[in-house]
């Protein structure tokens, strides 16, 4: 059966996919426990700070590299307060993002 035709005998099968993909973000979402993400987040913030001391004490000459760690420094803040919304996928996902940069 056509998916057009199987669409005009039940209308709603789009809807269902859209609650189904919901559950599972929920899922995915309350999976980070809430140590897990507090671990991730201070381990953040100690890689962050041996950042500034090479980037910002030691004066590096690297634009790119103040830039960087402007930023990650920024996304780090943002996880922080998803962390204390409660947002701990988002707090996860964000604190992984700065620690790379």
């Amino acid at each position: 059966m056509s998916a057009k035709k199987l669409l005009k005998r039940w209308p709603l099968p789009g809807f269902f996919i859209v609650i189904l993909l919901m559950g599972l973000e929920t899922q995915v979402a309350s999976a980070q426990s809430e140590a897990d993400v507090l671990r991730e987040l201070q381990r953040t913030n100690a890689v962050l700070l041996r950042a500034k001391r090479l980037v910002i004490d030691e004066n590096c000459p690297s634009k790119r590299a103040r830039d960087l760690l402007i930023q990650a420094r920024d996304i780090q803040t943002q996880s922080w307060g998803a962390y204390g919304l409660g947002q701990h996928y988002r707090a996860m996902k964000g604190t992984k993002w700065a620690r790379a940069l």
